[in-house]
């Protein structure tokens, strides 16, 4: 066996015991007639699970020395090389609709007011809370739209519209819903994000090799975009552009388009002569296309996890998140995203709205961000 072997393929436990018990009988020991109640047997044992686990240790030290392998801290500690660190954990904004629903107001709410989404289904898992950012003014027969903060971190609370349709303490007259923001398709105006997963973040640490060069590559474009403006996680570049000799990129997060702010800053970043190279036409920077794509899913579960389906909809927002501009989406993926059986699910049936069949494999324009609209049915315990 090659010393690259040995770093690389630690052994399992039964490996090792087997590996010991060998040797011991190659030194006249009779030790494949131990007993598992035995001194010998179990002292061969627990040596084993202490090798097994250095050499575990090993391989994750070893893969931790190359950017391409390396996973976890390890992944934390090579992306420093590169000026890089993991992204934490973000947590949502929400844009919800209150209104004087019976003619009762004025209504003056403090700020931290509690929105409560509810798992679609009893036992499905506990119900994830809003508060609101600031005062509530109501006038008689009004309305108001009012932005509401995650109580915690995470891609879990990115529901929705039409999800959160009341608060945790009601208040008499005023009716809550959760309309989709025109022209977003969400009611997100900031994105809960998960901790950064190993695969970004060493994408971010290999696109950091292209800022090295002189000159511009699509990779050094995408590199200063990411690395600047966390609102982005997706975008597109196309050169030559819409103009000859002109780049055009196209711009979204895991939720949804970006807003024209966003745009338009990444326009002025990347044509500051600070940073543009001579001779190089600014690039133009675009809100991406939206195409929602609206689901219902059936999930079929053992029924060990009451959280199956919000842990569902965290893995499709965050495959969402990652799916880049006008990739084809294949509904085999989808499946697979949806499926875990460590988490319960088991299986999954998924329509899509528009056409009441199961979906189908669908190719975006080059400019669209795919966002998911999901309606997750009650799990059915199998």
């Amino acid at each position: 066996m090659s010393v690259s072997d040995v770093l690389t393929n630690p052994r399992s436990q039964p490996a090792i015991v087997l590996d010991l018990l060998q040797r011991f009988a190659a030194g006249n020991l009779n030790a494949n007639g131990w007993q598992a109640q035995q001194f010998a047997r179990i002292a061969t044992e627990v040596n084993a699970d202490t090798i097994a686990a250095y050499e575990v240790n090993r391989k994750l030290i070893f893969d931790g020395g190359y950017i391409s392998t390396a996973t976890g801290v390890y992944l934390d500690l090579a992306a420093t090389w590169y000026g890089e660190k993991r992204a934490a954990a973000t947590s949502a904004i929400v844009q919800l609709h209150l209104a004087d629903g019976v003619g009762g107001g004025p209504y003056s709410l403090k700020p931290g007011q509690v929105a409560q989404w509810d798992p679609p289904g009893a036992g499905l898992g506990p119900p994830l809370y809003y508060r609101s950012t600031q005062t509530i003014d109501i006038h008689a027969n009004g309305s108001v739209d009012v932005l509401f903060a995650a109580d915690a971190p995470g891609a879990k609370y990115n529901v929705a519209p039409g999800s959160i349709t009341s608060l945790k303490t009601p208040v008499p007259g005023v009716v809550v819903t959760s309309p989709a923001i025109p022209g977003q398709g969400s009611i997100l105006v900031v994105a809960g994000t998960d901790r950064e997963s190993d695969d970004l973040l060493r994408l971010r640490c290999l696109l950091k090799l292209s800022t090295l060069g002189t000159g511009w590559a699509k990779k050094t474009i995408e590199s200063l975009i990411l690395d600047n403006f966390p609102a982005v996680t997706r975008l597109l570049v196309r050169d030559p552009g819409g103009v000859p000799g002109v780049p055009d990129c196209y711009l979204a997060g895991p939720s949804s388009p970006v807003n024209p702010a966003t745009a338009l800053a990444v326009y002025d970043f990347l044509r500051d002569p600070v940073r543009k190279p001579v001779g190089n036409q600014p690039v133009r920077a675009y809100q991406a296309s939206l195409l929602t794509k609206t689901i219902s899913v059936q999930t079929y579960t053992n029924g060990s996890n009451p959280n199956v389906l919000v842990d569902e909809a965290a893995r499709l927002f965050a495959f969402q998140g990652q799916l880049g501009l006008g990739v084809k989406v294949f509904s085999s993926r989808v499946v697979d995203e949806l499926v875990d059986e460590p988490t319960g699910a088991l299986a999954v049936s998924v329509v899509d709205a528009a056409t009441s069949l199961q979906l189908v494999d669908f190719q975006p324009l080059f400019s669209d961000a795919v966002v998911f609209a999901p309606t997750f049915l009650p799990a059915i315990v199998v």
